[in-house]
């Protein structure tokens, strides 16, 4: 039971940056006493009309929208447009919206503190041309199976603290090359992703982007591509520290890290760093770098990855990491027992721990010499 003023919630809360109104939204399951403090009240059916009309009522200047505890049951999108400078904050888990958020052609939205569940109607929070946008410390779930659970078009996004769970994509960002980076200056951290049908976290042409201390389990037994992958073109990009485990459906190959990547409009490279990751139990190979549709990475740092239990389908052209048509990829210092290369060129070997033809070979000394330089990978 919820004993304390929203507003006075709110106002302790992260603070709407820019508004000036605040609106407590009530479920209908709600404590009479929240409701008796509420601005609006839900029914407990088509509750998307009420939202947004509380939405609808803030200034320009933005505001935010307190969600009580209980449960809101939406028929229709909630759409946040063209309003910015909004935050919409719940109880946590005890707030629990079925329904779907929209965002269009705004800034600064914060979404914190709630179960999202999109009832496998579409996409659970779907935004394009969006800029400060925060999804956090959220239980985001039930997107499409064909859809994804977050799908963010824009830049200055951070997705961080989140439960990610089951149906389609569980994060995915960009999704276009047309009007250059549809996923520019983002942070993905934190987050526990699992159960997801196709990728975990994908990233599809972007910049200025970091994947850091996230945790990905597919579960085995569903498909789908990779635990993390970017795609397209793709320019400075941190992969660092995640938990990538269980794509590993019976069947179809998987990966655990997919980086198929262009450089884009930076033709000296990609600069792409996949540090200090863990990966285990993979159908086919750990960290793959090209050969999905012609790309060449260019410049990537793979190092101090941990791969186990990779390849457990024992796929032709597969291994801990596998390399197809890369160009410029320093493969140092990982615990990585197979090296699968293919068309590459500029590829520096060195360190990898398990690694058993790294060291292998002969050595001959040149007539009227008594030693020779081995220079290993």
């Amino acid at each position: 039971m919820i004993t304390r003023d929203f507003r006075r919630a709110v106002e302790m809360a992260s603070p709407p940056t820019g508004g000036s109104a605040t609106y407590v939204v009530a479920a209908s399951d709600a404590p009479n006493h929240v409701k008796a403090r509420a601005d609006y009240t839900c029914t407990g059916a088509n509750d998307d009309v009420i939202i947004q009309r509380a939405i609808n009522a803030l200034p320009s200047s933005g505001g935010a929208i307190q969600f009580s505890e209980g449960l809101f049951t939406c028929a229709a999108n909630i759409y946040i447009t063209p309003i910015s400078n909004v935050l919409f904050r719940g109880c946590g888990v005890a707030t629990s919206i079925i329904g779907r958020f929209a965002l269009s052609d705004l800034s600064n939205i914060t979404i914190e503190h709630m179960q999202i569940d999109a009832n496998a109607s579409g996409v659970t929070i779907h935004g394009t041309n969006v800029s400060g946008i925060r999804v956090q410390n959220c239980l985001v779930k039930g997107g499409l199976i064909t859809a994804q659970n977050i799908f963010l078009r824009g830049s200055k996004v951070w997705i961080i603290n989140n439960d990610v769970q089951g149906a389609g994509a569980g994060i995915l960002l960009g999704k276009t090359w047309n009007d250059g980076y549809a996923a520019d200056d983002i942070y993905v951290m934190g987050n526990k992703v699992y159960n997801t049908d196709d990728d975990g976290i994908c990233v599809d042409n972007g910049r200025y982007v970091h994947i850091v201390s996230n945790s990905v389990d597919k579960g085995g037994a569903i498909t789908g591509s990779a635990g993390i992958k970017i795609f397209g073109g793709c320019q400075f990009m941190d992969i660092i520290g995640n938990l990538v485990r269980n794509c590993n459906h019976a069947t179809a190959g998987m990966h655990g890290i997919v980086a198929d990547i262009e450089v884009g409009d930076y033709s000296n490279g990609s600069f792409v760093n996949i540090i200090g990751n863990s990966i285990t139990t993979i159908s086919w190979s750990g960290i793959r770098l090209g050969g999905f549709v012609g790309y060449t990475p260019n410049k990537v740092n793979i190092s101090l990855n941990s791969i186990y239990d990779a390849n457990k389908l024992a796929g032709a052209g597969q291994g801990d990491v596998c390399l197809i048509n890369t160009t410029n990829i320093r493969v140092v210092h990982n615990w990585a027992t197979t090296i699968y290369r293919e068309g590459d060129t500029g590829t520096i070997l060195k360190g990898n721990l398990g690694y058993i033809t790294e060291n292998s070979g002969t050595a001959t000394v040149p007539n009227g010499a008594t030693t020779v330089v081995v220079n290993h990978g």
